[in-house]
């Protein structure tokens, strides 16, 4: 009942403080050269339901017996597996990760909108660029697009180089979480893209995205969010931008450039929004 979508996920945990780095249930804990006196524990495979619960759970307990003292160089990454989505869904997807990202992140220690290691769409147009390089190339065949994920830049905040090898897209935006409620609401956050992509909003991207670009955050994620959360509406423009442009199907390959300027959206652009009280 905690996850709104029978899915697979996988955790990997950076940690750095704890005065040991016992075995947890369903975690392998791997050395990362990356952190001073830390360790990675990640999920000892795709784990769902009740399970993942179960494995979260013995990480909190651990938590209480061995506290962290996370710093800056830790981080939370998340898969979500997509083994069972077509690549139109896939692409769904990650549309529904555009228009949303600002509330993936706001969920996150404001440091992580800066790190070099997941870098948002919202300030970087080369990822969102190569999000249509990537899916919405004109042309190409679904075997194509799944090789060209392994293309995709490893750093930005939705990676999606996993796809052809784990399956998975993988958010790599959070600071590292240290509460098993905590890494609850990031899966519940995760699993509610999935949803959105699975849901009936129209036949065609646009349709899709004018249903989900007028959805309040708390009806795009039922779950998941911290109490009184409001959004920026300034930020949510931008990523309803990003949404539009990603989707405005490139040309052949051959024909374009990745460093090509960004194109005027004309009627395309987003609208301004007024916030309501219903705007939480």
């Amino acid at each position: 009942k905690e996850f709104p979508l029978n899915s697979n996920i996988g955790i990997e945990l950076e940690l750095e403080g704890a005065e040991e780095w016992p075995t947890v249930p369903g975690w392998r804990a791997i050395p990362d050269g990356s952190l001073r006196n830390g360790t990675e524990y990640v999920f000892n495979g795709p784990q769902g339901g009740d399970k993942a619960l179960k494995t979260i759970l013995a990480m909190e307990k651990n938590f209480k017996k061995n506290p962290p003292a996370p710093t800056f160089r830790c981080s939370t990454h998340i898969h979500l597996d997509v083994r069972d989505l077509t690549i139109a869904q896939l692409q769904r997807l990650v549309v529904a990760y555009c228009i949303f990202e600002d509330v993936m992140f706001d969920h996150c220690d404001p440091y992580r909108r800066f790190s070099n290691f997941c870098t948002p769409y919202f300030t970087n147009d080369h990822y969102v660029r190569r999000v249509q390089n990537c899916l919405f190339t004109a042309g190409d065949k679904d075997g194509i697009v799944l090789r060209r994920t392994g293309e995709f830049p490893k750093y930005s905040s939705l990676n999606l180089q996993p796809v052809g090898t784990f399956g998975s897209v993988e958010f790599r935006g959070s600071h590292a979480i240290t509460s098993g409620e905590g890494l609850i609401q990031l899966a519940q956050r995760m699993m509610h893209l999935k949803r959105l992509a699975l849901g009936d909003f129209g036949g065609t991207m646009m349709e899709y995205i004018g249903a989900l670009n007028k959805m309040t955050p708390a009806e795009a994620f039922p779950t998941g969010l911290r109490d009184g959360y409001v959004r920026d509406f300034k930020v949510a423009d931008v990523c309803y931008s990003n949404a539009l442009f990603a989707t405005s199907v490139a040309p052949p390959r051959a024909e374009r450039r990745l460093d090509e300027p960004r194109p005027d959206l004309g009627h395309f652009q987003a609208a301004p929004r007024v916030p309501n009280a219903d705007d939480v």
